[in-house]
């Protein structure tokens, strides 16, 4: 169990919104009257792609145009691109998982399951964490969040027992 008082789900929704309002972690903190460190305990998590497919330029001098040691060779078609995911927080980050495929809702709740969890754990959060997500299609359909209070049980016994 984690030091201090839980935050409620009402805070919890308050520590999302109020960095839009252009509020301090402190002023922040003052408003909802929770310590600093609680608010600090936000999870954002990214999960980006990179990609070998942006430009490139070359410099040279007149003349040396079609020079082999002065041109870049193109790849047609992408140069491919990998996705990860990764979690951070005051503390550190996590380390970073390769996305293999095409991530859907299903892959996003296994990445959740395998290394989100592992890492609050790891990180000591207790139930004072947040995650904040970017409304991706599948961060917010119903696969990621159970459908009745019956699953959500068995998910919080799975999580923290």
């Amino acid at each position: 169990m984690s030091k201090g008082k839980n935050i409620t789900p009402n805070q919890r929704a308050m520590i999302k919104v109020l960095p839009d309002q252009n509020l301090s972690q402190v002023q922040i903190a003052k408003k909802l009257k929770l310590s600093r460190c609680a608010i600090q305990n936000g999870i954002k998590h990214i999960n980006n792609r990179f990609g070998l497919d942006g430009k490139k330029y070359v410099r040279r001098r007149p003349g040396e145009e079609f020079m082999p040691q002065c041109t870049i060779p193109t790849i047609k078609h992408g140069g491919g691109s990998v996705m990860v995911w990764a979690a951070f927080n005051r503390n550190g980050p996590e380390p970073l998982h390769i996305v293999e495929g095409i991530m859907d809702s299903t892959s996003y709740v296994r990445i959740l399951e395998n290394n989100l969890l592992p890492y609050v754990r790891s990180q000591r959060l207790g139930r004072n964490w947040i995650i904040e997500q970017d409304n991706d299609a599948k961060h917010s359909s119903n696969r990621p969040k159970p459908s009745n209070i019956k699953e959500l049980k068995v998910v919080i016994k799975k999580a923290w027992y």
